[in-house]
């Protein structure tokens, strides 16, 4: 929340986030016992996390990622 304001984010999204964040972290904890985390290797707090479960019988798992930690980059 504090990044979102500090990029003068608009009240809009400030309210999308604040839904969505109650809808990921539900999900999140649904699946928990399946889930792997992996994090920056600073082990920085304040900086995204990528979630990562097998669904049965996969060999490969499938990765998570929240869409408002990310930053978008043109190449």
């Amino acid at each position: 929340m504090k990044h979102l304001k500090s990029t003068n984010a608009s009240d809009k999204d400030l309210e999308q986030f604040k839904s969505d964040a109650q809808e990921i972290v539900k999900y999140l904890v649904g699946m928990f016992k399946d889930l792997q985390f992996y994090m920056f290797r600073t082990m920085d707090t304040e900086a995204g996390m990528a979630y990562a479960y097998y669904p049965e019988g996969a060999l490969a798992p499938i990765f998570l990622y929240i869409k408002w930690g990310l930053k978008e980059v043109k190449f």
